[in-house]
């Protein structure tokens, strides 16, 4: 299994990190890992760690504030595999785009989010997804 979770350098403050969730950056993060699987007779499960979690009508008001933070557009944001955002059926296609485009198929996602995304899980189940849940 090979967890992405999109970072990049961690910032002065010491916690914080940018970020590299645009799809070209995404792209080379899967390169690396195709490298490293080469010669395996089956290429690893892939996990996104899941930074931010909104089910709401307006998806792009709740990515405005990560586009901000990140230095990205909200079109970005929501494109990427570390932010699911939007209604239940856009987070349930956000999902299945994520799976068909970068082969992820698992999404660990805060602790926090675990009540948001519950009512989803079983519109996810036997699509091949995993879900689970961090402490923090």
């Amino acid at each position: 299994m090979v967890g992405l979770a999109g970072f990049g350098r961690t910032l002065p403050d010491g916690h914080q990190h940018t970020v590299r969730w645009r799809a070209d950056q995404i792209e080379a993060q899967l390169a690396h890992v195709a490298a490293g699987a080469a010669g395996r007779e089956t290429p690893p499960v892939l996990e996104a760690l899941v930074q931010h979690v909104a089910v709401t009508d307006d998806a792009e008001a709740a990515a405005a504030g990560t586009a901000a933070e990140t230095g990205l557009t909200p079109a970005e944001v929501l494109a990427t595999p570390f932010v699911l955002a939007g209604t239940p059926d856009e987070i349930v296609s956000a999902v299945a785009g994520h799976r068909r485009r970068w082969g992820v198929t698992r999404f660990v996602v805060r602790a926090g989010a675990v009540d948001a995304l519950a009512p989803l899980l079983p519109r996810l189940a036997g699509k091949e997804l995993d879900f689970e849940h961090t402490r923090k």
